[in-house]
């Protein structure tokens, strides 16, 4: 062994006798964690995390971590500086010697912070740099790359070029991370012109490594694949129901809302477990038990997948139907069909883990097939297609028997089950029967099935379609980030409580072109989150700008609430330049189309009412308040209030002869007073006044436009109010001055109840001054985002 051999293990050893630091990123991001799962770990997070107020109020807010600083003292003794300080020397004396690895692992120290060393950027590039330029390593000329194209918070300046030309070179070393940021420009046009065939052939490259990771897993053909874990999580849509909060964020409002899997109330992973472990423990719900039997096999954001977790609530959900001789229960007979049908699904997961021998107590075609029989007596499309699996290859004493495959692939297809549809693409392709398997395959492609986006991104490059490849590539690599970016190890340390690690690992998932990566850069740089001040960043750094970088590139990803905010960022003049023009393309980019954001719809209606962007148009700013219901019905208050303000500002426009354009009453059909009334009583009858924000249904035309009638009501209702709560305000004020008034004249000759008079005048003064806030006029102070 060399000298510098000699250093670098020796500064090696001192670095693995430290105790261990949860933001050092691991080489291979796929190992297992090793820390309790489910509720433990969630308890555990929380008492780690609230050491003070500061950690309570940023959980409060969804903003978990330490302060830099305060991470610093509670990781960084005395005695752990000395041994780095030591590690460092040795690294530099090997690094003086030519050791290539010890170069690498101390840029690794200044970059990521790995062992609890203070960050420091510029020296992470210059380590890098002398690495890439003396040898070639891609890994490094990747890291140089991501330097010159974010700038490092202000560490290097931004070179688009350099980053293109850095990410060419560590491509073609063969670094996976340097083949999707590449793509990605290729695709996206950043510092290059848009060429998707040069943008194919690197994600086609990614893709095949990771379909290959993805197939080589446990179980026979046809189902043997790797379970994947989710990895890529957007922050605000775990923590706050979306960027803009519940009920106002694309994920949390329109379709999405209508879709929403979990109940009411229940908005993320962790929510969903505690509701389900209540109701399996109060009820011993059947309902419970399955859906804790999925959520244990996926995993969250809190906790890893855990597979003994898993089978056990599936088998309890399977006792509800069946003895552990396999006979019905008797119980069954008077059971709901919904909870019969989930005791079939409930075999169905069980038959999966004893063919793959996840959570079982051992691998077993045998018991697989037992449970799939029962599930296919329920008409559970799981256990079809795992039986059909098993006739198709023979397994276990199941008979070969293809034809009987193609039955059951067949009928789980027709029920919409992506690997069933999978498995009959590819018994039509064995047959022969290409047209019939590329319909197969299409429909387990928009059914989810990676291995059917990896196949059409196959078909559409080999016939030139490389736009339409690319869409399917890219999803191949995204959906196995565990095996292309670090994006789990920055969810880990986000988790941990190390806000800035975390950050690190978004942005090159920002870069490789992630879009939830590329959400969550933007997010934690943004000035309304506050949740990091890098305290090594240079003076002239502009954290809005890079925020703005990544609201556009996940806009244009078609993230709405990314849409949004950087409609924000234009109007406020946040990071740039104010330009509302461009802040009102961003707003109607997100409010287009049947799910457009009801914020979105709100803005453009501000805007128009204002004339601020866009022209002056009360019918416009009324279709936009309209509009922003539809989808975004919790803000029924602030749209009404709009809408009166408009309606009053119109009739002022009409009466002095403005040349605004007015609001025009859509054409109705005629009809007599008596059909009026009529129309008018039962329109009254069917308001609910109970909650704020419910709208009913009816109050909605069947072209999903507002009624005007039941408009016309709600305005005349909010006017009603008013006007009677100003004429008792006015009533009570002047009795309180008439009694006054008595009293005054009642004490002439009495100084000193006179002076008690002017006290109490002095007290009454105060007491009826204008409650509540003074709101400016809209015109004066706009702020068109009420939601943020």
């Amino acid at each position: 062994m060399d000298q510098a051999e000699t250093y670098y293990t020796n500064a090696l050893s001192i670095l693995h006798s430290l105790p261990q630091d949860t933001s050092v990123l691991h080489r291979r991001t796929h190992e297992h964690s090793h820390k309790p799962s489910g509720p433990a770990l969630v308890l555990e997070f929380l008492s780690n995390q609230v050491h003070n107020w500061f950690d309570l109020k940023g959980l409060l807010n969804g903003r978990s971590g330490l302060r830099p600083e305060e991470r610093e003292r509670h990781h960084v003794t005395p005695e752990r500086r000395r041994k780095l300080e030591e590690a460092k020397d040795l690294l530099e004396h090997s690094i003086e010697l030519g050791s290539q690895d010890a170069l690498y692992l101390l840029a690794d120290m200044n970059f990521y912070g790995n062992y609890s060393y203070p960050r420091d950027f510029p020296r992470a590039v210059e380590l890098y740099q002398t690495l890439a330029d003396s040898t070639g390593n891609s890994s490094a000329q990747f890291m140089v790359g991501l330097a010159y194209s974010t700038g490092l918070f202000g560490a290097v300046p931004v070179d688009q070029t350099m980053a293109t030309l850095y990410y060419t070179f560590a491509a073609e070393g063969g670094d996976i991370r340097a083949k999707m940021a590449l793509a990605f420009r290729y695709v996206a046009g950043i510092a290059t012109s848009v060429n998707h065939e040069k943008a194919n052939s690197l994600y086609r490259e990614v893709s095949k490594d990771a379909i290959d990771y993805f197939l080589d897993g446990p179980g026979p053909d046809y189902v043997g694949t790797v379970h994947l874990s989710r990895n890529s999580w957007v922050i605000p849509d775990e923590l706050q129901g979306g960027l803009f909060g519940e009920g106002s964020s694309e994920i949390s409002s329109g379709q999405a809302a209508r879709e929403k899997k979990f109940p009411n109330g229940v908005n993320t992973i962790e929510q969903a477990l505690e509701y389900f472990h209540y109701m399996a423990d109060e009820s011993d719900s059947i309902t419970a038990h399955y859906a804790l039997a999925l959520l244990y096999y996926d995993g969250g954001r809190y906790f890893e997948p855990n597979y003994n977790l898993s089978f056990e609530y599936a088998m309890k959900c399977a006792s509800h139907i069946w003895t552990p001789t396999g006979t019905h229960k008797p119980a069954v007979t008077k059971m709901d069909l919904n909870s019969v049908k989930i005791g079939g699904s409930c075999a169905g997961i069980l038959g999966q883990r004893y063919l793959r021998g996840e959570g079982a107590p051992r691998k077993d075609e045998e018991a697989a097939a037992i449970w799939f029989k029962r599930g296919i007596r329920l008409q559970d499309r799981v256990s079809e297609n795992g039986l059909g699996v098993l006739h198709l290859l023979g397994e276990g004493s199941v008979e070969k028997d293809e034809e009987q495959a193609i039955k059951l692939f067949k009928s789980a297809a027709e029920k919409r089950l992506s690997h069933a549809q999978l498995n009959m693409a590819k018994v039509m392709a064995a047959r022969g029967q290409t047209a019939q398997s590329h319909e197969y395959m299409k429909l387990a492609a928009g059914s989810g099935s990676l291995e059917a986006w990896y196949n059409l991104g196959e078909y559409y490059a080999d016939k030139n379609a490389f736009e339409e490849s690319n869409v399917y590539f890219k999803r191949v690599s995204e959906r196995v980030d565990v095996r292309t970016s670090p994006l789990k190890w920055a969810q880990q340390t986000y988790r941990d409580g190390d806000v800035e690690s975390a950050l690190l690992g978004f942005l090159i998932g920002a870069e490789q072109g992630f879009e939830a990566a590329q959400m969550n850069v933007a997010f934690l740089l943004d000035d309304h989150s506050g949740v990091i001040k890098l305290s090594h960043n240079h003076q002239n750094y502009n954290a809005s700008r890079t925020a703005l970088v990544y609201w556009t590139r996940s806009s244009k990803q078609f993230n709405l609430d990314a849409a949004v905010r950087m409609g924000d960022y234009y109007l406020e003049g946040i990071g740039t330049t104010p330009d509302p023009e461009k802040a009102a393309a961003c707003y109607n980019a997100a409010a287009d189309g049947p799910n457009g954001l009801g914020i979105a719809r709100w803005n453009l209606g501000w805007m128009h009412e204002l004339g601020i962007g866009v022209a002056k148009d009360y019918h416009l700013a009324k279709r936009y308040y309209d509009l922003s219901l539809i989808t975004g019905p919790e803000a029924f208050l602030p749209v009404k209030l709009s809408l009166i303000r408009l309606y009053i500002k119109s009739y002022w426009n009409w009466l002095t002869g403005g040349k605004i354009q007015g609001i025009i009453q859509e054409s109705q059909p005629k009809r007599t007073l008596k059909e009026y009334w009529e129309t008018f009583w039962k329109k009254w009858n069917e308001m609910e006044f109970e909650a704020i924000g419910e709208l009913d249904e009816d109050f909605f035309d069947s072209s999903g436009e507002l009624d005007e009638e039941g408009l016309l009501i709600s305005f005349l209702t909010v006017v009603a109010f008013g006007l009677i709560f100003i004429f008792l305000w006015y009533r009570q004020r002047r009795q309180q001055q008439q009694r006054l008034q008595r009293n005054r004249q009642g004490n002439n000759n009495n100084n000193d109840n006179d002076q008690q008079n002017n006290n109490n005048n002095n007290i009454n003064n105060n007491l009826h001054r204008p409650f509540g806030p003074h709101l400016a006029h809209p015109d004066e102070n706009p702020a068109p985002n009420l939601y943020i």
